[in-house]
């Protein structure tokens, strides 16, 4: 895809999502109630990256919250 069709397509989908952020929303809500079992496995796989990406920063669990990962960094 060029680089014009991408950024059409991106502000396509933009404006879909936009337009249709209820009925998107409701489908979400109906899948993970569907599928607690894969919510809850993916929630422990983000929460292990998320552990592994504090612990190289060094970061604590409660040490810079509220702060973005640019300002902890610098």
């Amino acid at each position: 895809m060029t680089g014009e069709a991408l950024e059409a397509k991106k502000a396509y989908d933009r404006e879909y999502r936009k337009r249709n952020r209820q009925r998107i929303n409701q489908q979400q809500r109906e899948w993970r109630a569907r599928n607690p079992d894969m919510v809850r496995a993916q929630n422990e796989r983000y929460w292990q990256r998320k552990a592994e990406s504090m612990k190289k920063t060094g970061i604590s669990s409660l040490e810079g919250a509220g702060t973005s990962e640019k300002e902890r960094i610098q």
